[in-house]
């Protein structure tokens, strides 16, 4: 049940990112912190699934994830994150961030040997929206391969639109996918948990404090491409400062053995005071 679980997961936190052109961008938006996640709560999953700890000043200094089977220190030079590590686990990488003109334009990941292993580059459009994210893995004797390229469009609103998630072929390693979701039928209210978009569960977690994916809610996602199809509705429920303490998911699949089949999926949100 648990790995079925983890299955449907998987499908619906799909990943995001990357692009080596070095971009013109505008100053950042203003960010205001007046809401600080404590935990992301997945029904039949380990418990929390997120969690953060926050400085005085409100920036975050731990992140962890499924119940600290990934946990991180993050670090920071003046209020950018610089880089956060991995304190658990048979792999304490480090995650590095490269900004120009105050945005991320390139993620490395770094092993404790030091290699850089793999790397990630980041294209924003005008709005500071990302637009492009492109991962790159280093093959033993053979440098950098492509190993992902996930594209963004988004409404008028600033609300993400679709997302395009191509894994690339590497022979002996991965083979060719491609994913593609739409996202419609936004709220009005606050959104918490649009960073979980840029997190697949076999990836290290990526912080992006300035990178705004989804401003609301999404009240529908239709996912298409290669494998499993589906299309889940969600409902929320709000606290006073307009932000969701809860989103159930009804699921359902459009392809495949399941197809006419429901799975419902319940999370719960907690904030600091």
């Amino acid at each position: 049940m648990v790995s079925r679980i983890l299955l449907i997961v998987a499908i619906v936190t799909t990943s995001i990112s990357c692009n080596k052109n070095k971009p013109v961008l505008p100053q950042p938006p203003t960010h205001h912190g007046e809401i600080h996640l404590k935990d992301i709560v997945w029904q039949h999953l380990p418990s929390p699934y997120y969690h953060f700890d926050y400085s005085d000043s409100g920036f975050i200094t731990k992140a962890s994830y499924s119940s600290g089977a990934l946990s991180y220190d993050v670090f920071y030079t003046g209020n950018r994150i610089r880089e956060t590590k991995n304190q658990v686990g048979a792999h304490k990488d480090w995650i590095q961030y490269t900004y120009e003109l105050s945005m991320v334009t390139v993620i490395k990941y770094i092993n404790e040997n030091g290699i850089i292993y793999k790397r990630c580059f980041l294209t924003y459009n005008g709005l500071r929206q990302i637009i492009k994210m492109e991962w790159e893995l280093k093959i033993e004797n053979l440098g950098f391969a492509a190993q992902r390229t996930v594209d963004f469009t988004y409404h008028p609103d600033g609300n993400l639109a679709e997302l395009s998630d191509h894994r690339h072929d590497i022979p002996g390693i991965q083979t060719a996918n491609l994913i593609q979701e739409r996202f419609e039928n936004y709220d009005q209210k606050k959104n918490v948990d649009g960073f979980t978009l840029l997190h697949r569960p076999d990836e290290h977690l990526v912080l992006l404090p300035n990178v705004v994916l989804q401003k609301n809610n999404p009240g529908k996602i239709i996912r298409s491409g290669d494998g499993i199809h589906y299309e889940i509705s969600y409902t929320y429920q709000y606290n006073s400062s307009q932000a969701p303490v809860s989103k159930k998911g009804d699921m359902l699949f459009t392809n495949g053995p399941d197809a006419g089949n429901h799975f419902v999926s319940n999370v719960d949100f907690t904030y600091y005071e």
